[in-house]
C-alpha cells in the first residue's frame, strides 16, 4: 500500500497557513479546532473493563503494590518522588491497541450510568477527564487514552473517510508539538486517504494525527491532546455514517451557554 509522505519544512508551513489564520495560538501545541462544516460529532475513544479484575483496587493501588514489592522503580526526578506526590489515574496516554478477548468494551454510556452522571449530563467542556469522576480509575476498567484515537476507533474512523471521500483524493495529517515532541519544527504529511493508516508507522509517534483534513477541506479531524474523543466535521452524510457504525461511540456536543447539546 501506498503511504504517507512527510512534507518539507517549507510545505509544511504553508500547508498549515490556513489554520495559523484561525488565530488558535495554540493550535500548534495541542491541535486546531476551526469551524465552517454543516455538522460535527465526537468520536468518544474506547474503553475495556475485565470483570476478572473488579474489586481489586485501583490503577493507583496496583502501582503502588509495585513499587512496595520492589517489582518497579518509583519515578524520581531530582529530588521529587513523584509516585508518592501524585496519583495514578490509569488514563493512558496515546495510542492504543485493542486489549486481549479477557477486555470487553466499555461504553462510555453504560460506565457514567453507573455512576450515576449520564452521558447527556450537562458539561461546559469537550469530552475530557471531567466527564468521569475523579481519582483513580478501577483497575477492572481500561480508560479511554487521551491525546489519540485507540486503534478500534482510528480503523473505523478511516474507513468512514474513504467512503466520504472522491476515488484518489488526498488528505493531510499534522502533528501537534506535544504529540510530536517536537517544538521547533511543522510536522505534515501527505497522502491518499486510505493509506492514512500507515502513518502511526511512519512517523513513529504514539499517537494518531493531530489534525487530519482532506485536500478540498471536506472534511476535518481534530484530536486534542488533552481530550479523550475526537471531533469529526465535515458533510451531514458523513457524521451520520459515523454515528450508525456499530464499532464506534459517538456524541453531539457543542460548547454553548448550557453546556451540552
Amino acid at each position: 500500500m501506498v503511504g504517507m509522505d512527510r512534507l518539507p519544512a517549507h510545505e509544511s508551513e504553508h500547508t498549515v497557513e490556513w489554520l495559523k489564520q484561525t488565530g488558535q495560538t495554540s493550535g500548534f501545541v495541542t491541535g486546531f479546532d476551526p469551524d465552517g462544516w454543516p455538522a460535527n460529532a465526537w468520536l468518544l475513544h474506547a474503553m475495556y473493563q475485565n470483570q476478572a479484575l473488579a474489586g481489586l483496587g485501583t490503577h493507583h493501588d496496583a502501582r503502588r503494590s509495585a513499587i512496595d514489592r520492589g517489582a518497579v522503580e518509583p519515578v524520581i526526578i531530582g529530588e521529587v518522588d513523584l509516585d508518592a506526590s501524585s496519583t495514578v489515574t490509569g488514563v493512558p496516554l496515546g495510542y492504543v491497541a485493542r486489549p486481549d478477548a479477557n477486555w470487553e468494551r466499555l461504553r462510555w454510556r453504560e460506565y457514567l450510568e453507573q455512576t450515576g452522571d449520564p452521558l447527556e449530563s450537562l458539561h461546559d467542556v469537550p469530552p475530557s477527564t471531567q466527564w468521569f469522576p475523579r481519582g483513580s480509575w478501577p483497575v477492572s476498567i481500561s480508560p479511554p487514552p487521551e491525546g489519540s484515537l485507540d486503534e478500534v476507533t482510528w480503523s473505523a474512523l478511516i474507513d468512514v473517510l474513504v467512503e466520504a471521500t472522491t476515488v484518489g483524493q488526498e488528505c493531510y495529517a499534522f502533528y501537534g508539538s506535544l504529540p510530536s515532541r517536537d517544538f521547533e519544527a511543522v510536522e505534515v504529511w501527505r497522502g491518499p486517504v486510505k493509506s492514512l493508516g500507515t502513518v502511526l508507522e511512519s512517523s513513529r509517534h504514539d499517537f494518531t494525527p493531530t489534525n487530519v483534513w482532506a485536500v478540498d477541506r471536506s472534511w476535518f479531524v481534530y484530536t486534542d491532546y488533552d481530550l479523550l474523543a475526537t471531533k469529526i466535521s465535515g458533510p451531514r452524510l458523513l457524521i451520520d455514517r459515523l454515528m450508525s457504525r456499530p464499532d464506534v461511540e459517538a456524541v453531539f456536543w457543542k460548547r454553548s451557554a448550557e453546556g451540552y447539546s
